[in-house]
């Protein structure tokens, strides 16, 4: 399946700095960057190979899944903060979140109409639903820390850039991480088209000899 890259699970620093809190919904205070940080170790980290749940095929997939559902909720705290207050922050780059929040899930619903049930993956005497999901999967990846990265630059303009929040060093440490994981994310993706592109030409080549 996905080779993950390994995300930071500790800061390199050893005084990350006071907390800074949002309020939710709800009126819970929330300390968004953390909560940043630890939907990307949800997702961008290895997990026990021997626990069935996280050995399906599917698996990687779906904590992909559930982390854009919780990178969601953290960008409606930003964006409901800064039209709070809208002499601190820029709406349109408020609204410009919010518009890539709709068009990050309209991607991962076709991702997930796309997806082969694990039990016919499993059952399959081929590699080819294998290859799928590792296809979906790295999709996914891509996708969410793209808009993990969305998310922590709105979040360095108007809060790290600011002084806001002086967490800069723990700021710099973990949006590396993403980054990185996004790039090998797209590294092979690229690999897999590649092989893709091979395939369809044999494909093609194998079709026009039996029709001869």
């Amino acid at each position: 399946m996905a080779t993950i890259h390994p995300f930071p699970t500790t800061p390199k620093t050893k005084t990350p700095g006071k907390p800074y809190y949002f309020s939710d919904e709800d009126g819970k205070q929330v300390d968004v960057l953390v909560s940043i940080i630890q939907i990307g170790a949800m997702f961008l980290t290895e997990t026990d190979d021997d626990d069935p749940d996280t050995d399906l095929p599917s698996a990687h997939l779906l904590r992909t899944e559930y982390a854009l559902i919780d990178l969601v909720r953290q960008a409606d705290i930003l964006i409901r903060e800064a039209r709070a207050h809208p002499d601190q922050y820029n709406l349109n780059r408020a609204d410009e979140l919010e518009q890539l929040k709709f068009q990050a899930d309209k991607v991962m619903r076709k991702n997930q109409g796309a997806r082969i049930p694990d039990h016919l993956t499993m059952m399959t005497p081929s590699y080819g639903p294998h290859f799928a999901m590792e296809y979906l999967t790295l999709s996914a990846i891509a996708l969410v820390s793209d808009y993990a990265l969305s998310l922590l630059r709105f979040y360095e303009i108007h809060w790290i850039d600011t002084g806001k929040d002086k967490r800069k060093k723990l700021f710099r440490d973990f949006q590396d991480g993403y980054s990185e994981a996004h790039d090998q994310a797209i590294r092979q993706l690229d690999d897999l088209q590649s092989m893709m592109r091979d395939l369809t030409s044999v494909q093609r080549a194998l079709g026009k000899y039996l029709k001869e």
